[in-house]
Formats: C-alpha cells, structure tokens, sequence
C-alpha cells in the first residue's frame, strides 16, 4: 500500500502526490531482494560463461530493476529470450514477484 501525501503547491489549486512507501511494503521488498539474490547467484556462473554478468539494481513495488553487463550484453536474444525467461522464473519462484526491468549496459 502507498500512502499518499497532497499538498498545495501555489493559490491557483495545484497539488502535488508524493508517494512513500510504508514499512511493510518496504519489508516485503527487503525479502524479495533477498530471494532474488539468490537466484541470481544461482544463475550466475552460467551466464559468465556466456560473457553476461547481472547485477540487482533495485527492488520497489515487487519489481526488480537488474543490470546486465558484459561482452554479451548487446546480444538481440537477451530482450527476446533471456528477459522472458529470467522473468518467468523469478515469478515462479517468488510469488510476490511482479515485472522485472533489464538495463542492459553495452561496452
């Protein structure tokens, strides 16, 4: 849940949402960064082998941003197979789990 927060901003009625995340939601965040972790550590040694390396970038809201590196890294298979499948497991695993978004960083 997010609690949200309005507030004027000037006489003309503008508001303003802010969203802060309460600590339960922040909780379950911690755990699914954990597990996530873990699957990636899991998955890691194969993928070096094929020149791609992740790093877990951050979790909010039961997503996860991950960081894929390496020679690899550029190769068109990773938004279309790699991304999918690497999705899929984290929700098969984690079922709190929700989206996952890849930055792929390139040489």
């Amino acid at each position: 849940m997010v609690r949200r927060l309005e507030r004027v901003v000037d006489l003309k009625e503008t508001t303003m949402t802010i969203a802060a995340p309460v600590p339960a939601e922040m909780e379950r965040d911690a755990a699914i960064r954990q597990r996530i972790e873990g699957i990636l550590n899991r998955a890691r040694p194969l993928l070096r082998a094929d020149g791609i390396d992740l790093a877990l970038v951050d979790v909010t809201h039961q997503s996860a941003t991950i960081r894929v590196t390496g020679d690899a890294a550029g190769c068109d298979a990773l938004s279309v197979t790699f991304h999918p499948e690497l999705e899929a497991l984290l929700r098969n695993e984690i079922t709190a789990f929700r989206e996952l978004h890849l930055l792929i960083q390139t040489r």
